[in-house]
This record gives structure tokens, C-alpha cells and sequence, in this order.
């Protein structure tokens, strides 16, 4: 008895399910892409615990595609000698540390953040911070390091760049800060970020986090610094410091949840150049 040929084709009812089913998750894929959206918050404004005073009141939102990375360099050996690398750790330690006395807690309304001494003249005193931290308020002041407060007027503000200077009159002791290039580094050297984290939560001197130069991330117009260096809820407008002591980044936001998922270690800076050309025209 002859057995009927079994064909290894798709009959045509099926190949159709097959293309309708394909065509269906294609569909959804790109829809979802579209979909998300990541949520970006102001390293001063994230959820907190109950209890804690600073709380969100600005969010951004960009979509995900709107992200450009940019090319850097790959990272720098170590020293392979212990010694070596034990000196070269405390000399880092050291540097970072000369930049905590150019620091001050920033305080506008009911928003606590950070700002450092950049410029000095005419015994008027010009510090940094981030647009956000001082955006609306009635009144603004410092906090310096000896712990003596002093008003402040913001005499400049960008909230694209999300960038403020302001004026202060009477501090003394200070020393502005010493500015790097980004460029100079390349991705896994060391940053670290200063500044008063939780605001009054954590009393005492600003805090120091350390990190990685992550990569360079392109939203809108700037060219960001993206670390891993972690910045949290008054870390708004203080300094992000390369490991020989150079400001190459102010602190701005940081992204905590991407499509519903929780996200860490992803945290951005305002370069350097993008600071000083700010300074520059508002001085």
C-alpha cells in the first residue's frame, strides 16, 4: 500500500496565521518603543521617606530615543605597583577634599540645594548652582563653611541650562574652585560629587560620593555628563570633581524610573564648558 506524500509546507491557512501573528507583535514592539518615556528628576526633587522635609515638585520627561550617546575614550590603566596606587588614591583623596571649602548649602523657600564658589570680585562673591534650586523663590541665602549665612540675590538664571549665579556679599575664607575639561577624561576615570545630601536630614559638611565617568549623553542642546557617582535630594548645583581636584560638572538630575522600572546609577552633570560659558555672559 502506497502511503500519501506528507508535504513539509506550511499549508496556506496557517502561513497566513503565521504572517497575521508576526505582523502583530511587530506592531506592539514598536508601539511600546514609542511609548516609553523615562522619568527625569532634579537630583534636589526625588521621592523620599516620610519625614523628610524635601519632597518633588519638578519633573521633566524625554523620551528615550531623544538620547544621543557621544564618543570617549577608553579608560586609563592603573597603577600596577600598590604603593603606587595606594599614593596615588590619598593624593586623589586630598584634591577632592580642597574643593569641600568652596562649597555652600543653598537655601531659597522651602528648596535646599548646593552651590560653589566660582568667581570672585570686587568683594562680591559668585556661586553656582542649579536653576531649579532657586526658581521662584522670594529669598535666597548660603550657608558657608564656617556656618555663618549670608543672602544671596540670583543675578542670573537659565532653566534650559538649568543654571543660576548668584551674588554674595561678606563671605570671606573662600577660595573659587579650579575648573577641568571633560574631555581630558575618558569613561571609567573617577568623578566625585559634593554636596548636601538631604539638605538638613544629614547635618554637618557636604557629603562626597564616588564614581565613573558612565559616558556622554545628549539631551536637548547639552552635552551631559552621565556618572554613577550617586547624587541625591540636595545635591542640586554642586560640584562633580575629577580625581586631580578639578570641577568638570555641576550636578542637575538624575533618572529613577524608566517604562515603570526602577532605575540606578544613572546620573547626570552640566559639563564644565557649558558652566563657565554661562558665568562668563551673566558676570
Amino acid at each position: 500500500m502506497v502511503k500519501p506524500h506528507q508535504s513539509n509546507r506550511t499549508p496556506p491557512s496557517e502561513y497566513a496565521a503565521l504572517v497575521a501573528l508576526a505582523a502583530a507583535v511587530v506592531v506592539a514592539v514598536v508601539m511600546g518603543v514609542m511609548t516609553v518615556r523615562a522619568l527625569i528628576t532634579p537630583a534636589q526633587e526625588v521621592s523620599l521617606p516620610p519625614g523628610v522635609r524635601l519632597i518633588a515638585t519638578n519633573t521633566l520627561t524625554a523620551v528615550s530615543a531623544s538620547v544621543t550617546p557621544t564618543a570617549i575614550s577608553t579608560p586609563s590603566p592603573s597603577p600596577s605597583d600598590p604603593v603606587e596606587a595606594a599614593q596615588a588614591q590619598t593624593a586623589e583623596g586630598e584634591a577632592v577634599r580642597a574643593v569641600m571649602s568652596s562649597v555652600v548649602q543653598v537655601r531659597a523657600n522651602e528648596s535646599l540645594g548646593t552651590g560653589f564658589l566660582v568667581r570672585q570680585e570686587d568683594g562680591r562673591s559668585f556661586f553656582v548652582t542649579n536653576e531649579h534650586v532657586v526658581q521662584g523663590a522670594e529669598a535666597v541665602s548660603v550657608v558657608a563653611p564656617d556656618g555663618t549665612m549670608h543672602d544671596a540675590w540670583v543675578t542670573a538664571a537659565d532653566p534650559t541650562l538649568d543654571l543660576a549665579l548668584l551674588v554674595v556679599e561678606g563671605v570671606s575664607g573662600m577660595s573659587p574652585v579650579r575648573w577641568g575639561d571633560v574631555g581630558d577624561l575618558r569613561a571609567g576615570d573617577p568623578l566625585y560629587v559634593i554636596g548636601f545630601a538631604l539638605g538638613d536630614e544629614l547635618l554637618g559638611d557636604p557629603t562626597v560620593t564616588r564614581g565613573v565617568l558612565s559616558g556622554r549623553r545628549m539631551y536637548g542642546q547639552v552635552d551631559y555628563i552621565q556618572t554613577d557617582a550617586a547624587m541625591n535630594p540636595g545635591n542640586s548645583g554642586g560640584p562633580v570633581v575629577s580625581g586631580s581636584g578639578e570641577v568638570v560638572g555641576v550636578a542637575t538630575w538624575i533618572i529613577r524610573e524608566l517604562g515603570g522600572l526602577p532605575i540606578e546609577g544613572i546620573n547626570f552633570a552640566i559639563p564644565a564648558d557649558v558652566a563657565l560659558a554661562f558665568i562668563d555672559r551673566s558676570v
